[in-house]
């Protein structure tokens, strides 16, 4: 999978081996954090359903595909948790799931140790009992700095010219262009936690959204813009009323 500037809350890369085994309950691809708070941790999880057509182990991995340095990381599987570790992890753990039943038992946390920068790591998923069957969802850590997903596929652009004023007292301007007309394009406003707080579909190829500082609580944001599922660029917001 290559990669695009991203933000999305909504938007998930998953990679399917040739036959499926699991699907995932509204994952998230994204979480964003603050060099500044050093113990912050950042903690994605989400049900695992068995779609297999039949009862199987499941055993997890975790992957780190982009480290930052001096961060660390936990992944939990079943009932066992690796140690606070940086680097790949294979789970001994092997849960047996019915057919079309789940597990809420993944559960994984990033300490970012107030180091700035993305970390991108893949959880995935197989049959213990046949190989060649993972089953992998990219999860990117972003703290202090702007997510790119694919800085190797930008041919298709969609940007955030402007956001001004910033911070936002009252009201704020968020400027926006697409390469063409978007068929489904969005801009999505997230807290500090990956939050959704704020939805707005964008039809026109260049535009302003407006925004007002009531509607936000005082803090941080991230601003991201999307076309078809694909996040291209995201840019903090504050507001301080």
């Amino acid at each position: 999978m290559k990669k695009n500037i991203l933000f999305s809350v909504l938007c998930f890369i998953a990679t399917y081996a040739s036959s499926q085994i699991v699907e995932f309950v509204e994952p998230q691809n994204v979480f964003y954090g603050d060099a500044a708070n050093t113990g912050e941790e950042l903690h994605p999880g989400w049900d695992v359903v068995n779609v297999s057509g039949a009862d199987i182990y499941v055993g997890s991995r975790m992957q780190i595909e982009q480290l930052v340095t001096g961060a660390t990381y936990q992944f939990c599987w079943g009932e066992l948790c690796s140690p606070w570790i940086a680097e790949d992890y294979v789970s001994s753990e092997q849960i047996l799931i019915a057919n079309g039943q789940s597990s809420n038992t993944f559960f994984a946390k990033y300490r970012h140790n107030g180091n700035a920068g993305q970390s991108v790591v893949k959880y995935c998923w197989f049959n213990a009992n046949q190989a060649f069957t993972d089953v992998c969802y990219e999860v990117n850590y972003c703290v202090s700095s702007q997510c790119i997903v694919g800085v190797n596929d930008i041919q298709t652009s969609a940007s955030i010219e402007m956001i001004t004023p910033n911070p936002v007292q009252t009201t704020g301007m968020i400027n926006y262009s697409f390469t063409s007309n978007p068929t489904s394009g969005k801009l999505v406003i997230c807290n500090s936690m990956g939050a959704v707080v704020k939805e707005t579909a964008l039809t026109s190829k260049n535009g302003t959204v407006f925004i007002g500082s009531s509607e936000f609580a005082d803090g941080l944001y991230f601003v991201s813009i999307e076309e078809q599922g694909r996040v291209y660029q995201t840019q903090r917001l504050m507001i301080q009323k």
